[in-house]
């Protein structure tokens, strides 16, 4: 199973070496109907801002959220459904998305982990337990061109999560910006 778990964070580190585009198979400033037509999983979401759909990537379930503004594509989201056995495995495969990242970005410009309950620390139960109860948050930050990209592990009422962030760096008005200025470098 951690195998499967390393493919599937490789596949989406290295989403955008195949092809010029920011996030899976769209680009920053894609509408909304543009992005569906590259979709071939059933959408499980819909409204004006928002599509979710639920895909698998090497036979493991994730959760992949589109979000739009003025029908745009600005922010994408892909976390992970599948529960792994442990929070180490958790803590591994957090470890190891990481390492790619910097292979693909560069140094991060965060990168920290935070203990909220100093007290779980010095205890048996402490030790196994803190992601899950909300103790301690794993959080990595890169900039790449015009994408900021967050990884989030963490947790709360014994619920993990492991999240990938790919949000374009000035929202939507920066898109506007962007198509004003490639307009007057064609005149």
């Amino acid at each position: 199973m951690y195998q499967k778990i390393l493919i599937v964070l490789l596949l989406v580190a290295f989403q955008n070496n195949l092809s010029a585009q920011d996030f899976l198979k769209s680009k920053w400033g894609d509408s909304k109907s543009e992005v569906i037509s590259t979709i071939t999983d059933k959408y499980i979401l819909e409204d004006s801002k928002i599509y979710v759909i639920n895909s698998t990537i090497a036979d493991l379930a994730i959760d992949v959220v589109y979000h739009f503004e003025n029908d745009k594509l600005v922010h994408g989201v892909l976390s992970l459904k599948e529960k792994l056995l442990n929070e180490e495995k958790y803590k591994n495969s957090y470890r190891a998305l990481k390492e790619v990242l910097i292979k693909k970005y560069g140094e991060p410009i965060t990168d920290r982990s935070v203990v909220i309950d100093e007290l779980y620390n010095y205890s048996d139960l402490g030790k196994h337990h803190e992601i899950q109860r909300g103790d301690l948050k794993y959080y990595t930050e890169w900039e790449h061109q015009k994408t900021e990209i967050k990884m989030f592990l963490g947790g709360v009422n014994n619920q993990i999560s492991m999240t990938l962030n790919y949000k374009v760096i000035g929202g939507y008005e920066a898109l506007d910006e962007e198509k004003k200025i490639d307009i007057w470098d064609k005149l």
